[in-house]
């Protein structure tokens, strides 16, 4: 049975950084379809046929609906969050993007904030020679319908942003794979 996973990354066109780092790292996962801004890529492994990750980046979102989605909100989104009301649907977004957590307090979706505090469902407790220790704050509630309890994870980290290496997490937390947390590079 082919899994796929739908994870839309929305916000600021000229920024493609998040982009490139999500569609690289899933790629060591699965079968990657990438799709944004005019350009599609796509990696399959015939070794490797599920899951199968599509990958969309975008400025613009009116509506989701599929299932198995994450909406990864980039740190600057420009516009509206319109109709995202949907209980398969979880937002990932970074503490410090007021505009998004404003918008995305009026829809029922599953919302994943990361940032440095405590109030945060993804922080990092504390960073050393390339290692980052990932604190899991709060109880993730994973596509799938199982949990991700509150927990400490170290994560290879590499070159990597503070807000791609929480993303990352987040995302790997609501698709049921933290336990890949370590390869993140």
């Amino acid at each position: 049975m082919l899994f796929i996973y739908t994870v839309v990354i929305f916000g600021n066109a000229a920024d493609h950084s998040l982009a490139k780092t999500i569609t690289k790292t899933l790629s060591q996962f699965g079968n990657t379809i990438f799709s944004g801004h005019g350009r599609i890529s796509i990696s399959i492994s015939e070794n490797n046929p599920v899951p199968l990750f599509f990958i969309c980046e975008t400025d613009t979102l009116q509506y989701v609906d599929t299932q198995n989605a994450v909406i990864i909100l980039k740190e600057n989104i420009e516009g509206t969050i319109a109709d995202w009301d949907n209980i398969d649907l979880a937002a990932i977004i970074s503490s410090d993007n007021d505009s998004g957590l404003i918008q995305l307090a009026n829809h029922n979706i599953n919302v994943i904030t990361c940032g440095m505090s405590g109030k945060d469902t993804i922080t990092i407790s504390s960073k050393s020679e390339g290692v980052t220790m990932i604190s899991i704050q709060r109880i993730i509630h994973r596509l799938d319908g199982g949990i991700v309890e509150p927990m400490e994870i170290p994560v290879r980290s590499g070159n990597l942003s503070t807000y791609q290496i929480l993303a990352l997490c987040a995302l790997f937390c609501v698709m049921g794979m933290e336990e890949s947390f370590f390869w993140i590079n």
